[in-house]
């Protein structure tokens, strides 16, 4: 590497310090060459003419110029010697400096070889009073490639008994070479000079010469050259002006770019400023026929700001659901053709959120003219919006590889986007879409895989349109884990009803990202059926297992549409699969209560949901929701002569009690009353130690009432006993006297929120 970089800088050293530098003594005398024909002589006047002509403009005149030093003709030299004389116009000699200079910088050498007789009165401009003559002549000095011109420049600059403007100019012609090590060299040996202003200007010149700036100690920048001359050879003198001139070329970009930066900070903040008061002023505007005027003013304004400020303040009203005057509107459609993209753009996103179809001509035609990126962009975006059909020929061409190779990523993935809504499956005739087929597919597959917005683009196309043709596409798009590629491959599959890759679909669904695994469940809630689709979805139901609600509540209705299709016996025994998430379990155990109830039926599954349902809701301290399920079953039981129907009452009357519903109590006493002793005991004992345990926590204030309710109940066939301790109970609470801190509720534990189900949802009513 490194003997490359010396190659290299000796590469660039060669031209500038290794050619014979010129006699110039002797490159003054006459030159050998042939005289010039009849038609030279009149092309070279012709050329002087129009450079001395200062009613021409002074590029012209520099180009005259140099045509007639690239003629390398010594009498070329000759008529620009005699241009730069003092007998010519200052603005004739900076023409013709400035050729110098832009010939040095093309071919220095013929300069050297053709031009060197020209050093000697450029030399002689340097400190010229005139305006820009000095400088110009020190620009073309510095384009003469060898050493004698650097020497010459140095002589001149440290003759004490030269005018001092003169000196500078020399140093300032210096100046433009510093990266060449021999002007160096002569800036260094300038240094000692007694002026002060010498001085200060020599340093100034060395400074771009050096890394690091030695300020104003001579002694120190004395000390660099001689390391530089110590250390350096040629070629890595190069290389360091080649890193030293890097830097700060990079530099200057920095500056350049922070620059560009603030203005367009400082434009955008005045042109928002001005937006703000031409909303202010329209505001304030009274009649409708004085907006009108003064939108339509405004966007016929020759400075675009007033324009943009205008189809901002309609945007805003679009939003606000008013609409403009078809007056408006025409004058926005003909903005469409505006000069600025920045007008244009925004007259797009009007006629976009408008959504009138009898607009797109205007877009298409658009189109066929426009260059800028960004606005064709939304244009296509735009009539995505329209959603009229015609426009599916235009998209289609945009995505046509193979008429359209050359089309920018970002306009293809828009017209893609913009085909995926105007020719969606169902709303358009599949014939209009067919020719997009294959063009889809073809730019799919030649889509760099780095291009991820334009294939995410092109699949979604394919997706929404829902060809056959593309299944085999969505299907390998399932091995890719970006989600932008995996959503509408899924989403494609799912309208295709294409359940082949449904293994894949349930690995998906414990993707990273939340988006897949919600399209995943979705997807196997509609294309799965048997044990593993349903596992894959169970596990998608717990927070504990699932972070997202979006997923959760996805895979439930999966689950759901799954187990919906299964027999009564199935549903039951996926249902236990809930007890870990006791929301989920009872909504699903409603649910299943009230489908089998739906049909006029009593499946022995029914009960057990029934019994499941209310014993959830039982152990939740949710006895209210448990009570009506309670007692369904009970009738259900008892009209069977399910033996099991005393221990369905006995629950009735204890959610009864805990819930405050007395009537549902009273209600059981009465069908008790001729049930078997022991069965009468049980009930008797229920209500009996609710009351106590109510008394003895201080909870009495709905217990006068229940006891009430007891009493005046038939009670005629049940034990001496019971009677006695309600008498007891009713006389002990009629002399008590409830506490001010004595809580309301008769429940035996705090209930949790009523009416709610999974994830906050409002719980279904659990009658039937």
């Amino acid at each position: 590497m490194k003997r490359w970089r010396v190659h290299l800088c000796a590469a660039l050293v060669v031209p500038a310090a290794m050619m014979p530098a010129p006699a110039f003594a002797q490159a003054t005398q006459p030159s050998d060459d042939p005289e010039l024909s009849a038609d030279d002589s009149s092309r070279l006047q012709r050329h002087r003419q129009i450079i001395e002509n200062t009613d021409d403009s002074l590029g012209t005149r520099q180009v005259q110029a140099e045509e007639l030093l690239m003629t390398g003709w010594p009498a070329a030299t000759d008529t620009a010697v005699e241009l730069l004389g003092a007998g010519a116009d200052p603005s004739t000699r900076i023409a013709v400096c400035q050729a110098v200079a832009s010939v040095g910088r093309s071919q220095p050498a013929l300069l050297s070889k053709r031009h060197a007789r020209l050093v000697d009165p450029l030399i002689g401009l340097l400190g010229d009073a005139a305006e820009g003559v000095s400088a110009r002549a020190a620009e073309a000095l510095a384009a003469f490639p060898d050493g004698g011109v650097t020497a010459r420049l140095g002589a001149l600059a440290a003759d004490e008994s030269a005018p001092m403007r003169r000196r500078l100019a020399a140093v300032d012609a210096l100046a433009m070479s510093v990266y060449r090590r021999d002007v160096v060299r002569q800036l260094v040996l300038l240094l000692p000079g007694k002026d002060p202003e010498f001085q200060v200007r020599v340093l100034k010149s060395l400074r771009p010469a050096s890394r690091q700036d030695f300020g104003d100690d001579i002694a120190q920048w004395q000390a660099w050259w001689e390391r530089q001359e110590a250390s350096l050879s040629e070629a890595d003198w190069m290389l360091e002006r080649v890193k030293l001139f890097f830097g700060r070329l990079r530099e200057s970009q920095r500056r350049l770019e922070e620059f560009r930066t603030e203005q367009e900070r400082r434009y955008a903040a005045l042109a928002g400023r001005l937006t703000d008061l031409v909303r202010e002023h329209y505001r304030l505007l009274q009649q409708p026929g004085q907006k009108e005027e003064a939108l339509t003013r405004w966007l016929t304004d020759a400075q675009v700001e007033f324009r943009l400020a205008a189809l901002a303040i309609i945007s805003e009203q679009i939003q606000e659901g008013t609409l403009p005057s078809d007056a408006v509107v025409a004058v926005v459609i003909n903005e469409l053709s505006h000069r600025s993209p920045d007008v244009r753009r925004a007259a797009l996103g009007i006629v976009g959120a408008l959504t009138v179809p009898a607009n797109t001509g205007a877009v298409l035609a658009l189109l066929k003219e426009e260059k800028e990126v960004s606005v064709r962009q939304t244009a296509f975006r735009v009539l995505g919006q329209l959603r009229s059909p015609e426009v599916i020929p235009t998209l289609i061409r945009e995505i046509d590889i193979e008429s359209n190779r050359t089309a920018p990523s970002g306009c293809v993935a828009e017209a893609a986007r913009a085909l995926a809504i105007v020719g969606a499956k169902g709303k358009v005739d599949p014939a209009l879409v067919a020719p997009a087929i294959p063009v889809l597919e073809d730019r799919f597959a030649e889509t760099p895989p780095a291009d991820l917005h334009l294939r995410a683009s092109l699949l979604r196309a394919m997706a929404s349109i829902g060809a056959a043709e593309f299944a085999g596409t969505f299907n390998d798009s399932l091995s890719f884990d970006q989600a932008e590629l995996l959503l509408p491959a899924i989403d494609g599959l799912v309208v295709l009803g294409d359940a082949g890759n449904i293994d894949r679909l349930r690995t998906l669904t414990g993707h990273a990202d939340p988006r897949v695994r919600e399209a995943a469940v979705k997807a196997v809630g509609i294309l799965g059926h048997d044990a593993a689709h349903l596992e894959a979805l169970t596990a998608r139901l717990s927070p504990s297992a699932e972070p997202s609600e979006a997923v959760r509540n996805a895979a439930w209705t999966a689950w759901c549409r799954i187990l919906g299709g299964k027999t009564p016996a199935v549903r039951l025994e996926w249902a236990d699969r809930l007890r870990g998430m006791p929301e989920r379990h009872a909504a699903y155990l409603d649910t299943l209560v009230k489908d089998l109830a739906k049909h006029n039926q009593a499946p022995p599954e029914l009960k057990a949901a029934r019994r499941q349902l209310a014993t959830l809701y039982a152990e939740r301290g949710q006895p209210a929701a448990a009570l009506p399920i309670w007692q369904k079953l009970y009738a259900s039981l008892e009209a069977a002569g399910d033996p099991q129907a005393p221990d369905v009452g006995i629950a009735v009357v204890s959610a009864g009690l805990a819930c405050g519903r007395h009537e549902a109590v009273t209600e059981m006493l009465q069908r008790f009353s001729t049930a078997d002793p022991a069965v009468k005991t049980r009930v008797c004992t229920v209500v009996t130690e609710f009351v106590n345990a109510q008394q003895a926590k201080g909870e009495t204030d709905e217990l006068p009432a229940l006891v009430d309710a007891v009493l005046a109940a038939p009670l005629d066939e049940y034990d001496e006993a019971f009677l006695t301790s309600m008498q007891d109970a009713k006389q002990k609470l009629a002399g008590a006297r409830p506490t001010a801190t004595s809580p309301v509720t008769t429940s035996p534990a705090p209930p949790s929120p009523e009416g709610t189900s999974p994830e906050g949802a409002p719980a279904p009513a659990p009658q039937d």
